[in-house]
């Protein structure tokens, strides 16, 4: 299990996760909307090398576990849409700049610490810490 990260080590995993979540289409090609969509051919990009990250697939299952609330909102809003303006993003949602900062730092360490309770559950699980805290072979 990790050491706990502070808040800047905490908003730079979140930062490469809404990288990484960015990424996860390129995995499978896209669907064609309909029977001439897929009858055209396909354009051709360059090659994209998206990161694998175990540590970042359990922050994400850590957020998607996390109940849809204002905070998860100003979260995605701060980290996938990558709002340029700030007070634009709290405007909307009838706060100021500060309570949106405060949203998003507050639902970033619930996330993290639910992480680390999917991560220790995980260990257990799989048979890795015994009852009395040692680690098995």
């Amino acid at each position: 299990m990790r050491d706990d990260l502070t808040d800047s080590q905490i908003d730079e995993l979140a930062h490469r996760w809404a990288a990484w979540s960015r990424t996860r289409r390129f995995f499978a090609p896209s669907i064609p909307k309909n029977v001439l969509a897929q009858m055209q051919p396909g354009r051709v990009r360059p090659v994209p090398d998206p990161e694998l990250s175990a540590e970042l697939a359990l922050f994400n299952t850590a957020i998607a576990a996390q109940g849809d609330s204002p905070a998860k909102i100003s979260f995605l809003i701060h980290y996938l849409a990558l709002s340029r303006c700030t007070k634009e993003a709290a405007a909307a949602q009838g706060i100021t700049r500060d309570a949106f900062y405060r949203r998003v730092r507050r639902f970033r360490r619930r996330a993290y610490r639910s992480m680390q309770a999917l991560e220790a559950a995980n260990d257990e699980g799989a048979g890795y810490v015994r009852d009395d805290g040692k680690v098995r072979p």
